[in-house]
């Protein structure tokens, strides 16, 4: 099944994605079933460095008894990646979704190639960060300058939070969100480079 990356936890090298997937409890039991034949069979839940951490098989039953009003069913699935390739690779949007199946040899998880460049957001003009929402002040500026340091990227995504977040949210959860949306991404590439 292909998982689009949702979350990303940039201190613990993790990423979380959902597959949207029409399941029944009956096929989400054969699934947890297979999972757990899988990795007792190869002994692990990883694949190279790639580390399977967390799966929910969320089917209708499922998602009535916990309250939750969404109707969409699927699978939500957390890797933990220590491959610096990919994990490079998912940091600058390059890659934004992954694969994972359960086969009799084991979890399969495979992260597709990456595009040869992730699209610039430094455009004279940038005035959309989301839907339409403007970008701060403080994003425009260590985007469009060559001098950026390490406190401007951090000020703009911080802001850039701030921009996104709902009432109800934490600023983590809102931080988590931002950093998944392309102008995120950049922000955080480039603090990732002054940083290095």
């Amino acid at each position: 099944m292909i998982c689009e990356i949702r979350q990303i936890d940039p201190d613990a090298r993790e990423v979380f994605g959902f597959a949207a997937a029409s399941i029944t409890a009956d096929e989400s039991k054969n699934w947890y079933a297979g999972l757990l034949k899988s990795c007792a069979t190869s002994g692990s839940c990883a694949v190279g460095q790639v580390e399977l951490i967390e799966m929910a098989c969320l089917d209708a039953e499922k998602l009535s008894k916990m309250d939750c009003a969404s109707s969409v069913t699927g699978f939500w699935v957390g890797l933990r990646i220590g491959d610096p390739s990919i994990w490079n690779s998912v940091q600058r949007g390059a890659v934004t979704k992954f694969t994972i199946d359960v086969a009799a040899k084991g979890v399969e998880i495979e992260f597709p190639q990456p595009r040869a460049s992730a699209p610039s957001l430094r455009k004279k003009g940038i005035t959309k960060m989301c839907d339409t929402n403007e970008l701060p002040e403080s994003v425009s500026k260590a985007l469009d300058s060559e001098s950026s340091s390490r406190e401007d990227f951090e000020l703009a995504l911080d802001d850039l939070t701030k921009a996104l977040r709902k009432d109800t949210e934490t600023f983590e959860a809102a931080y988590n969100r931002a950093l998944m949306t392309p102008v995120g991404k950049r922000l955080y590439s480039g603090l990732d480079a002054v940083s290095s």
